[in-house]
């Protein structure tokens, strides 16, 4: 009697005997028709995932994961501003110096989160003279809300180890 060969129905890895679990992508083995279809089959090839239409995982990423966090920390402090005062340029500043001599990445994200928050603050500070006159509140509330979603962006774009540039601000460091 031959022995029947069964492979994972997700990325066609040979299963051994009575697992539950596939070895290499974890997913649950499926005991009915799709084990009886592989049975008929022993000698049938592994599938292979196809990876292209998810380009996100084809290149890791050449940054450590170290590196990735605190580029990724230089963006959302921007969020603790909103919970201390000055508390964002702080913390920005901190991690900053500390990491810029270490990695390169880390000096660009945060050169650039620290130019926007003195970019926030700069204009804040000139809506907040003009809502003396009520023309400045609605540029305070966009503002506000372009505090909170793009640092965000800017975050998942360092923690996947890309490059990010905030648009139409001043570079006031350099």
């Amino acid at each position: 009697m031959q022995k029947t060969q069964i492979y994972c129905a997700r990325c066609g890895s040979q299963l051994a005997e009575g697992a539950r679990f596939c070895v290499n992508c974890g997913q649950p083995v499926a005991f009915e028709r799709e084990t009886i279809a592989l049975r008929d089959h022993p000698v049938s090839p592994p599938v292979v995932p196809q990876y292209a239409q998810y380009p996100q995982y084809t290149q890791p990423s050449q940054y450590s994961l170290d590196e990735r966090n605190y580029a990724m920390y230089c963006h959302l402090s921007t969020l603790l501003g909103w919970l201390i005062p000055l508390g964002d340029l702080i913390l920005t500043l901190v991690l900053w110096s500390t990491w810029r001599e270490r990695s390169s990445f880390v000096d660009a994200h945060g050169r650039e989160a620290l130019n926007y928050q003195l970019n926030f603050y700069f204009w804040a500070t000139i809506f907040a003279l003009l809502s003396c006159f009520f023309i400045g509140i609605p540029f305070l509330i966009v503002l506000a809300l372009i505090d909170v979603i793009v640092p965000i962006i800017a975050a998942v774009k360092a923690s996947k180890g890309e490059s990010f540039r905030y648009p139409a601000i001043i570079r006031f460091v350099k």
